[in-house]
């Protein structure tokens, strides 16, 4: 939202440099949201030695989160912009108290389809591990709801409470990796699913302090004359774009390999090392 750039220039007012850096380095981590962190989270789970008797999964993890990560950033951008644009134009009129029911009810749809593309995926390829397929179901459709939430972060002008939030949830996502280290890839998503999901709900509890309403969903931002098809081809097209280069080494036969008989990962390109 609008709001960031005015607490941004308020940082940098009278500071000199340090003000700059105190403001670029706010908006870098809050406006790239927490997906960058969760694949530095990923890399560092990974590194702790994830295994199952005595076999090692780092490599089924890290593929396994990717996934997740990847596949929820698109089916997201479906609502993102549309949904942002929708809550700058109720604030700017002053109807803040549209922000919460509609915020709740976008998560309600946003929900309904990332269960029921993550169910028929789920019964489709990964049946042969219930608890894997659950697992990635539920971490599927806590990354949709997350991103979706986060939008909301850059309007809440408590920036060292938000960095604060994403630092105790992937603290706890590291902390609970090494404790499920012996359970393999099944702990390193169940530690994942936790670190997610507290910040989802920390930072729900921030937006529902922030904007005051009535906690019941609605649909506001679903009438026809707030939808912008461009922002919907927008918001998936971007994602689609961070992402394309690292499916197209996945799917070459010549640069990538199975990890667990049904996602395929390149080793030379998705660790930095």
């Amino acid at each position: 939202m609008a709001g960031i750039g005015f607490e941004l220039k308020k940082m940098m007012a009278g500071k000199g440099w340090l003000g700059v850096a105190q403001a670029y380095t706010y908006s870098g981590i809050i406006g790239s949201g927490p997906w960058v962190l969760s694949i530095l989270g990923i890399l560092l789970a990974s590194a702790l030695g994830l295994s199952r008797n005595g076999v090692d999964q780092s490599a089924e993890f890290m593929s396994s989160v990717t996934y997740l990560i990847a596949t929820s950033l698109v089916l997201s951008g479906v609502l993102q912009l549309l949904f942002v644009r929708f809550m700058a134009d109720r604030v700017y009129e002053g109807k803040a108290e549209w922000v919460l029911p509609n915020l709740l009810g976008a998560l309600t749809i946003m929900s309904v389809i990332a269960g029921v593309i993550g169910s028929t995926i789920a019964l489709l390829w990964f049946r042969h591990d219930p608890i894997y397929a659950l697992l990635m179901l539920v971490n599927f459709v806590v990354l949709c709801n997350l991103w979706l939430t986060v939008v909301f972060v850059s309007g809440l002008k408590q920036y060292q409470a938000v960095l604060l939030l994403f630092f105790i949830s992937y603290a706890l996502l590291l902390l609970l990796a090494w404790l499920l280290r012996t359970g393999g890839t099944l702990g390193g998503l169940l530690a994942v699913l936790a670190g997610h999901s507290t910040l989802l709900l920390t930072l729900l509890v921030l937006v529902m302090r922030e904007y005051q309403g009535e906690a019941i969903p609605r649909f506001d931002f679903m009438q026809r004359r707030w939808i912008h098809p461009s922002l919907i081809i927008t918001g998936v097209l971007f994602n689609l774009g961070v992402w394309i280069d690292k499916w197209i080494f996945w799917f070459a036969p010549t640069t990538s390999d199975t990890v667990n008989g049904v996602l395929r990962a390149s080793i030379i390109y998705d660790t930095p090392f």
